[in-house]
């Protein structure tokens, strides 16, 4: 998925706005393709997005809807995105107290995969 990719070039060169917009291309490209693997990782990058952004209960919501996504497919965080995973989650956890991340994750977890497309496709 070349959009997708850029997208997390654009993240890892600290260009957050760009990378929202070509992770928001991918998931509707995406969505119409099926491909949930990449729709996972999308969600996941953008919640890194989000979370180094200071939107960090939204950014829980879509690492939760991520996580169920990747683990219904059967997937792991690749080694290649580890560190960006790990320092937006990081960043989550600074910026949300234990309750509200785990109440937050927890609704991402529960969403339909269309819910969390939908929420992805309205940040700015």
């Amino acid at each position: 998925m070349p959009l997708r990719n850029l997208g997390v070039v654009a993240f890892r060169l600290g260009d957050y706005e760009r990378a929202i917009t070509l992770l928001q291309e991918s998931l509707i490209v995406q969505r119409e393709l099926g491909e949930r693997w990449f729709i996972s990782r999308s969600l996941e990058t953008l919640a890194e997005t989000l979370a180094l952004q200071g939107d960090h209960e939204r950014a829980a919501r879509l690492f939760g809807a991520g996580e169920a996504l990747r683990e219904a497919v059967g997937a792991s965080v690749l080694p290649f995105y580890r560190d960006d995973y790990e320092r937006g989650l990081a960043a989550v956890r600074a910026g949300l107290s234990g309750e509200a991340l785990a109440a937050a994750w927890a609704a991402g977890r529960a969403m339909a995969m269309a819910e969390a497309i939908a929420i992805a496709l309205t940040v700015r």
